[in-house]
């Protein structure tokens, strides 16, 4: 065929296709939605932004953008019908929701929760919107009105998800798992604000909708995922034989329980249950299947099998595993502080305490700004103090408030950052200096809310003003600011 005829043929596809268009107004609107929105997303492309994550002044253009293609959209749902344009109309609404979730995340970003969860709200009232994106927008609306501080109209939302899109799949049977998770995370959120009562009811709760999910897809992931998820709450709530009972029947192909289940029974076992020689037995036979014996993996089992032989007594014996990691295992040594605090701490409980305090400043010195090293700052003080070495406990407190300080500015907008912060915070609480702790606290939350170490700078802080300032208004306001904390708004996902 000619480029001739090539042109020809493309050009009629054209004209038929262009008066298609024209005849037919449902598609003539579809074209006119997906025109504005692809210039929406365009916008915001060429910003070199996301549009969750942009200041006021930046996203009042996109604001407009994304507002103007969804009232496009909704007016066009409402001029046409349903029943004569079904593609069209499904294709309006698809683009309807998309416009309407970038929009609510322009909002969130903008911390304007209630206007993010009103667009989302007319989104579901103003359209026959279905399937994964039904489910996206419960959720995101939900979130929207808990940032807003509407808890109970929050968690309405989160039940009627929860119910209503059960089991928790999309259209291609594969886990949804902000909606899967969203019991246990509920319950999470009422342990983390101390509510006890509340924190028990929807434990039970998530429980039963676990089990459930167990019973009525077995031999699927979701019964797999439900399990693991049954073994974290019962971990969380101290209940370690009924965790183990889940954990034995993740199953690979083989049948057997899976390695990684076998790890977490151990160390059940090895820690809560206190069943040490059962825990050593059982480490040994995972590093005897474990394939790669220079993987993190076999290296972490190692660390174990010490920390066992340590509550055992054995510290010289534990030590040596330790060494061996250091020796042997660089690479999950330093990074893991945890492996050179215990190798510290074996010949403190041995009574040597000059080559403790050596490896106590290895600690310091070579894993700067983990927890490790920062709470080695605090130890030692306390205990120079302890031994009437005054001089050095001053001195080692001087130290950890200039390295505090330091790592906090050169880590600034990172999680080192926010750890230096909380132990400067715990720093001015031992110098007795409680308002100044708190405000702190308070502001390593407003600064990484959603992070867990900002969470708990919130709960100190509450426990603070409660506790040392004797101000318990306070004390429940910042409570309910960490039930207002969730994840942002998910992105955009497709119908």
């Amino acid at each position: 065929m000619t480029t001739r005829h090539c042109t020809i043929i493309t050009s009629c596809l054209v004209a038929i296709l262009c008066l298609s268009c024209s005849d037919n107004p449902a598609v003539r609107a579809r074209y006119e939605a997906e025109k504005m929105y692809f210039l929406a997303e365009k916008a915001s492309r060429s910003a070199g932004i996301r549009p969750n994550l942009v200041n006021p002044a930046v996203s009042e253009q996109f604001l407009a953008n994304y507002a103007k293609t969804l009232e496009f959209c909704y007016n066009m749902l409402d001029s046409l019908s349903a029943s004569t344009y079904p593609v069209e109309t499904s294709e309006l609404t698809g683009i309807a929701f998309r416009a309407a979730t970038r929009l609510s995340q322009l909002h969130y970003g903008n911390k304007e929760y209630a206007t993010s969860a009103n667009i989302l709200q007319d989104l579901l009232t103003q359209t026959d919107v279905a399937g994964s994106a039904r489910i996206a927008t419960y959720l995101n609306l939900g979130r929207a009105l808990q940032s807003a501080g509407k808890w109970d109209s929050a968690s309405a939302v989160y039940g009627y998800s929860v119910d209503t899109f059960y089991p928790p799949l999309d259209p291609g049977e594969n886990i949804v798992y902000n909606l899967f998770n969203l019991p246990a995370r509920i319950a999470r959120i009422y342990q983390n604000a101390g509510d006890t009562v509340l924190a028990t009811d929807h434990t039970l709760q998530a429980e039963q909708y676990y089990k459930k999910l167990t019973r009525d897809f077995p031999n699927s992931p979701l019964e797999y995922a439900a399990r693991n998820q049954l073994a974290n709450l019962y971990e969380r709530s101290g209940e370690w034989n009924k965790a183990i009972e889940q954990l034995e029947q993740l199953t690979d192909s083989t049948g057997k329980t899976s390695i990684a289940a076998r790890i977490r029974i151990t160390d059940f076992h090895a820690g809560p249950l206190g069943k040490r020689r059962l825990a050593l037995r059982e480490y040994d036979s995972l590093l005897g299947v474990l394939p790669d014996r220079d993987s993190l993996e076999y290296a972490s089992i190692i660390f174990k099998k010490g920390l066992v032989l340590m509550d055992n007594g054995d510290h010289g014996s534990a030590r040596n595993l330790f060494l061996d990691i250091k020796n042997q295992y660089s690479f999950y040594f330093y990074g893991n502080p945890s492996v050179q605090l215990t190798i510290a701490q074996s010949f403190e409980i041995q009574d040597n305490w000059d080559r403790a305090e050596t490896e106590y400043e290895f600690l310091i010195e070579n894993f700067a700004g983990s927890h490790q090293a920062m709470s080695t700052y605090l130890y030692l003080a306390d205990k120079y103090s302890q031994k009437g070495r005054n001089l050095d406990s001053h001195r080692m407190m001087d130290r950890a408030e200039a390295d505090f300080d330091r790592l906090a500015a050169n880590q600034q907008g990172r999680p080192a950052e926010a750890i230096a912060l909380s132990y400067k915070a715990e720093l001015l609480g031992r110098q007795q200096d409680w308002d100044q702790a708190a405000t702190l606290l308070v502001s390593i939350f407003e600064r990484f809310s959603r992070s867990e170490i900002g969470c708990k700078s919130l709960i100190n802080a509450s426990a603070i003003y409660r506790d040392q300032l004797g101000n318990p208004i306070v004390a429940d306001s910042l409570i309910g600011e960490l039930k207002k904390k969730f994840t942002a708004v998910d992105e955009t996902a497709e119908i």
